[in-house]
């Protein structure tokens, strides 16, 4: 089937079963009782740990009511960044179309998501740690050694990963087939978008380090 022939609508449904898929996975082959004994163990009491596997559990079910919602405000908050600099250059591209572009764009987090879970649920539980499970396939952070970096470094070098440039090649192929868009304008918006996400997860990230640090 040609791209052009899938509706939009079915390119998000697609994207949410796919999200629900690994969400139902990660609830049953990687949140285990090990898990949270092995990560928490350090911690919380084993009464304290048993407590907090239950609610998990027991709340699991919000998750799979909140991801239609969660992946429909990702792919918005991407359209939304690429459409603010075409606004302010003037070139009207509507935003159903900035959606569906931005929609086959998110398609090769999914496949990260995938290889995620898959290492999340291959990793020995005697190997279990908060520096194993920082690991991103195929990121610059795969190529090291933890031990080596501060823990907040190592997860902000995961942010760079392979999908990212898959990410771009679609995002940049699909503005240019818009014909509203020059190139050099093409590659300039993606990357600015790129940049934009790079200083918003730096800033998450150093954040959530003073928090838990």
């Amino acid at each position: 089937m040609c791209f052009k022939n899938i509706k939009t609508w079915q390119l998000f449904l697609f994207i949410v079963c796919v999200e629900l898929g690994i969400y139902f996975i990660t609830n049953q082959y990687v949140m285990t009782r090990e898990f949270y004994e092995k990560l928490l163990g350090d911690r919380l009491t084993l009464d304290m740990i048993n407590t907090q596997f239950e609610l998990s559990k027991r709340f699991s079910f919000f998750g799979y009511l909140f991801i239609p919602l969660v992946t429909l405000l990702k792919i918005t908050f991407f359209a939304l960044l690429i459409q603010f600099p075409l606004l302010i250059k003037f070139i009207e591209i509507p935003f159903g179309k900035l959606f569906r572009i931005c929609s086959f764009a998110i398609l090769p987090f999914l496949l990260l998501q995938i290889l995620t879970t898959w290492r999340g649920a291959t990793i020995p539980i005697n190997e279990l740690s908060q520096q194993a499970l920082s690991v991103i396939p195929l990121s610059i952070n795969s190529l090291l050694n933890p031990m080596d970096y501060n823990k907040s470094v190592f997860q902000f070098l995961g942010f760079f990963h392979i999908f990212w440039i898959l990410w771009g090649t679609i995002l940049f192929v699909g503005l240019n087939k818009t014909k509203k868009i020059e190139k050099i304008d093409s590659l300039l918006f993606t990357t600015l978008v790129f940049l934009t996400l790079v200083c918003f997860n730096l800033g998450i990230t150093t954040y959530l380090a003073k928090v838990f640090g």
